[in-house]
């Protein structure tokens, strides 16, 4: 039996929209999702301590005419009570909200299924607008997945290709901040525009399948690039390169740093860029571009000359074992990145087991500018504004 070939679970199905009637398991995770929503935001921290005036307002930037233009025409095709469900304050609980957890747990905004198709299409151009096309291709193919488990599970009321959520925060605009949203199963973005900048995380990427072996969208894969380079990285490494990289020797239940985790503390493991080899620092460096080059070349080439101020102490970890066919997780992490991809049981397949065929990933701006929170302080006391 390969990855591929397990059956479907079959467990509790979610009551379609019917807010109070949880499966219990959910229920009691519930509680502990909103207490985290409670805690004042920090960030995510390497070390325990969150080290201050990483992330520099720029105020002589273009401003991204072309998103808010993107953002204006959405809403200007949008009803009154659509505008409403969409519209949130630019500081609001909302941001911190997303989940992976099916359908309508933490959910806000509009959901792209309620939409006609030409609402939907506004709402792909403005996604266009911050993702690379890979990036695009990658969130469009996730969402395509979703539709593939609707087709093999027959459970429209959980899966399915428009069953995402999307939300504006703030106004639209070229110079004041503002930010979007989508949310929904294998796939949030969280945006923030101030200007010519943006900050695109976190950003929670996943699918179970990884591949449609049928149907529609039959022989469409997700998430390959991001699971061969972190094999090339950790097999470059000597035996005693490994000692330091693994930290585990199974894979962990889900990723660190997920929904409801925003102020982790991570610990400093693994092994150092510095002390790699040439080789093997350009095998780092070309796994990290991966997830840089889902934002556009000018956002990517920003961000990336950021990571590499902080490159020779950004450490690689894993979990898990690096054969053909292993699950396995890894973290590549400095002052102001964190990437973690793993492998995970099944929840629509029957594999109580990791497998290749269950993927999460998240991208982090560590030390307090996920949500681009950092970047808005920065601005506002560049403008003698009030925090």
């Amino acid at each position: 039996m390969t990855v591929f070939d397990f059956p479907l679970r079959q467990h509790e199905a979610f009551p379609a929209k019917i807010a109070g009637k949880l499966p219990p398991l959910l229920e009691r995770a519930l509680v502990g999702w909103k207490a985290s929503l409670e805690e004042p935001y920090r960030g995510i921290s390497v070390g325990g301590a969150i080290e201050q005036g990483l992330y520099r307002f720029v105020a002589d930037q273009p401003p991204c005419r072309n998103l808010v233009a993107a953002a204006t025409n959405l809403l200007n095709q949008l009803n009154d009570k659509q505008r409403r469900q969409i519209s949130f304050p630019l500081e609001c609980k909302e941001w911190r909200s997303w989940s992976n957890v099916h359908p309508y747990v933490m959910r806000h905004g509009v959901c792209l299924d309620d939409l006609v198709p030409s609402q939907r299409d506004d709402i792909f151009t403005l996604m266009q607008q911050v993702l690379s096309p890979e990036g695009f291709e990658t969130a469009r193919g996730i969402m395509k997945l979703s539709e593939y488990n609707r087709q093999i599970t027959r459970r429209p009321e959980e899966y399915g290709e428009y069953l995402y959520w999307f939300s504006l925060m703030g106004e639209p605009s070229e110079h004041e901040p503002w930010g979007w949203q989508i949310d929904g199963h294998h796939l949030i973005v969280n945006c923030l525009v101030i200007g010519g900048q943006i900050v695109l995380a976190p950003v929670f990427m996943g699918a179970e399948p990884v591949k449609a072996s049928g149907g529609q969208y039959a022989g469409l894969r997700v998430l390959q690039e991001e699971e061969t380079a972190g094999l090339l990285v950790m097999r470059s490494l000597t035996p005693e390169q490994r000692q330091s990289a693994i930290i585990a020797p199974e894979p962990p239940a889900d990723v660190v740093a997920g929904a409801f985790a925003d102020n982790v503390e991570l610990p400093i493991q693994g092994v150092r860029f510095s002390d790699l080899s040439v080789q093997q620092q350009t095998l780092l460096r070309a796994l990290i571009d991966i997830y840089l080059r889902r934002m556009p070349a000018a956002q990517a080439s920003a961000k990336r000359s950021e990571v590499e101020e902080h490159i020779a102490s950004t450490y690689f970890c894993w979990m898990g074992g690096f054969g053909d066919d292993d699950p396995f997780y890894y973290r590549a992490f400095n002052a102001v990145l964190l990437i973690e991809f793993g492998h995970l049981s099944g929840l629509v397949f029957d594999n109580p087991q990791p497998t290749r065929n269950h993927i999460h990933t998240v991208i982090r701006t560590p030390n307090g500018n996920d949500y681009g929170k950092a970047l808005l302080l920065n601005y506002r006391k560049q403008r003698g504004l009030r925090p």
